[in-house]
This record gives structure tokens, sequence and C-alpha cells, in this order.
């Protein structure tokens, strides 16, 4: 299902952020339980993911770990943008 994939997702790349020395190891376990037949406890995802959704998972992790720079810089642009908004609005008031 298409959800959890974006949640295993989001769940990878919270990890990556808050802790990049254990991501690897994450991403790891996260495709060997995808390929497992039996039935596992797994606490890190909810439902085994589909081929698809690795895959799905995969291209999104992959895509934003390579275009880092320019996700951080777009959010450091908007972040300016808001706060000259947030002043103007506490000038006006």
């Amino acid at each position: 299902m298409r959800k959890n994939a974006r949640e295993d997702a989001f769940r990878l790349l919270f990890e990556q952020h808050v802790n990049p020395e254990e991501a690897a190891e994450k991403l790891k376990r996260y495709f060997d339980f995808a390929r497992e037949e039996e039935k596992s406890e797994e606490p890190f995802y909810v439902n085994r993911p589909s081929k698809a959704d690795v895959e799905y998972t995969s291209r999104v992790v992959e895509g934003v770990m390579e275009n880092l720079s320019l996700i951080d810089a777009k959010i450091e642009e908007i972040k300016k943008i808001s706060e000259v908004i947030i002043e103007r609005n506490i000038v006006d008031n």
C-alpha cells in the first residue's frame, strides 16, 4: 500500500536526520524485512512492504538524499519569506 510506503520512507529519512550512524542499518533491515518469507516481529514497520512498496520507498529515500542540499536551500528560502511576513504582521498589528 502506497500510504505505508510513504510512512516507511518518512521513518527512514527521519532516522537518517536524527541518527545517521544507525540509518544505514535501518535501511538494510527494511529491505531484509521486505524479503523475508516468514512472519517476524519488526517493530520499526507496521506491515511487511510489497515489492512495489520497497521500490517506491527506495526511490523516495534515494531521491531525497541525492537532493538534500537543494531541499535544504528551498526550506531556507521559504523560512526567510515566512519570517518577513510574520514581522510585517507584527508591525502592522
